[in-house]
């Protein structure tokens, strides 16, 4: 937790709240969840906010695909 505070204090000001949001956030999910996630971030070497982000464009994009293969 220290590391992360750490990370969050050297972001630009504009962007602190985001990664706190996000911190906040995968803390509230199911500890599977978050230990994916914390993975995930270690295996792509970034933030936590930035893999959720990836994580939700990728569903997003799957998601946009299904529809269009089904209409």
């Amino acid at each position: 937790m220290i590391e992360l505070e750490f990370q969050e204090a050297s972001m630009h000001p504009c962007r602190s709240k985001r990664g706190k949001r996000t911190a906040t956030l995968i803390c509230g999910v199911e500890p599977e969840l978050r230990a994916a996630v914390e993975a995930e971030a270690d295996r792509r070497d970034t933030s936590l906010s930035s893999t959720v982000r990836a994580l939700i464009r990728v569903a997003l994009a799957a998601g946009r695909n299904d529809r269009s293969v089904s209409a």
